[in-house]
């Protein structure tokens, strides 16, 4: 991706794009935001496990198709060395998270999931191995490894559950 290029798509000179923007890393962080919002809707299955199953589905589809995911890849490297990007970034996981954060409070209301659950560790245990694939290119993104990146999670969830449900006894 260059800036003369989203100049040319956009039909806009390079001084309008960079009074938005600072820099072309965060007009891809903004073009990677609208695909994800555009392209995962929230699940409402009335099951958690079910939500996160579609949520991590639509995840892995929309960051294998057309070269996005390793854009994306590219920008979480260039994150680290980079704070205009991480902060970029950083809106980004926030924006996505709300969604993922939306699913297990439902989760918890129905108790299915653990309420003293840490959400953050909850979202990289179930999207770290979509991510973690994708970089390394080492094993498969498919509903075989989604299933059984869901079935390890919700096992230790449940283990959570009730022991937190036996303190309470």
């Amino acid at each position: 991706m260059t800036v003369d290029a989203v100049v040319a798509h956009a039909r806009v000179s390079k001084g309008t794009v960079y009074r938005i923007w600072e820099s072309k890393s965060a007009v891809a962080i903004d073009a990677i935001l609208g695909v994800l919002n555009r392209e995962i809707v929230t699940p409402d299955t009335g099951s958690s496990r079910e939500d996160f199953r579609a949520l991590m589905l639509q995840f892995a589809d929309v960051l294998q198709r057309g070269g996005l995911g390793y854009t994306y890849m590219s920008l979480l490297i260039e994150a680290q060395q980079d704070n205009s990007i991480a902060s970029a970034h950083r809106r980004l996981f926030r924006e996505r998270r709300k969604v993922f954060f939306d699913v297990v409070a439902s989760g918890i209301d129905r108790g299915e999931l653990p309420a003293n659950l840490d959400r953050d560790l909850l979202s990289d245990m179930l999207f770290g191995p979509i991510v973690l694939r994708l970089m390394t290119g080492v094993g498969q993104i498919d509903d075989a490894m989604i299933e059984a990146t869901l079935e390890t999670v919700y096992r230790g969830a449940s283990a959570l559950r009730e022991a937190q449900h036996s303190d309470r006894q």
